[in-house]
C-alpha cells in the first residue's frame, strides 16, 4: 500500500507541474456514507439518503499542491447538527484529460462540537480494545489536533463541467500514526474504517 501511494504521489507531481492551473479554490456540498466500504459497496444502503451525513468540502489548489478540509454534521447528545467531523489533508492533485482531476492527501481527522454557542475541538484517537470505531477526545487547540490526532488518507476523483465539479472520494485513517509519535510503522491504512463520500463543488477561480 505504501508503494502504491508513493507511485501515485510521484505521478501526480509529474503531471500536475505541467498541467495544473496556478491557483484554484472551490467550496461545495459533501455527503459521506455511514458504513465502511471495506467489504465493498453496501448495495442495500448505497442509494439510501438516510445512511448519509451531509456537510461541506473546501479545497485550495496551488499548482500541483492541494489542501482540503471536509466534514459532515451529526448528532451530539440528541441535538441535530451539533457535531461536525471530517479530515484536513495536504497533498497533490493532477488534472487528467482536461475534464477529470485526481487528488490524494494525508492529514489529521478532527471534530467540532457546538454547545450553547461555543465550538469545542476534538481529535481522533484509537482505543486499544476497539480500534475499528471512531473515538474522539477533546483537544486544547488546533496544534493538538495537528500533532496528536490520528492521521489518515483521502483520495478523490472529480469531473469538471465549467465552474462545477462532481466527485467521489474515499478516506481511511492510519492504524495509529500521528505527527507527534512519528511511528512510520503505523502509517498503514486501517481499511476496515474506509468510507466513501461524494461532492458537488463550485469553483470560484
Amino acid at each position: 500500500m505504501k508503494k502504491l501511494l508513493c507511485i501515485l504521489l510521484l505521478l501526480s507531481v509529474c503531471i500536475g507541474t505541467t498541467t495544473a492551473n496556478p491557483i484554484s479554490f472551490g467550496i461545495g456540498n459533501y455527503s459521506r456514507h455511514l458504513e465502511s466500504v471495506y467489504d465493498g459497496l453496501p448495495e442495500e444502503t448505497i442509494f439510501d439518503p438516510s445512511f448519509y451525513r451531509f456537510g461541506t468540502d473546501v479545497r485550495l489548489k496551488i499548482f500541483f499542491m492541494e489542501m482540503t478540509m471536509n466534514g459532515v454534521f451529526g448528532n451530539s447528545n440528541g441535538i441535530m447538527n451539533s457535531w461536525y467531523d471530517g479530515i484536513m489533508t495536504l497533498g497533490v492533485h493532477a488534472p487528467l484529460f482536461g475534464i477529470f482531476d485526481l487528488g490524494i492527501g494525508i492529514g489529521p481527522f478532527y471534530a467540532i462540537r457546538y454547545d450553547q454557542g461555543e465550538a469545542i475541538s476534538y481529535r481522533h484517537y484509537i482505543k486499544e480494545d476497539d480500534p475499528d470505531s471512531w473515538w474522539y477526545t477533546q483537544a486544547e487547540d488546533f496544534g493538538e489536533i495537528l500533532g496528536d490526532s490520528i492521521m489518515g488518507y483521502r483520495m478523490h476523483m472529480d469531473m469538471h463541467l465549467g465552474k462545477l465539479s462532481f466527485g467521489v472520494s474515499v478516506d481511511a485513517p492510519t492504524v495509529g500514526y500521528t505527527l507527534n509519535n512519528g511511528d512510520f510503522e503505523a502509517m498503514d491504512m486501517n481499511l476496515q474504517k474506509m468510507r466513501i463520500g461524494t461532492s458537488v463543488m463550485y469553483w470560484l477561480f
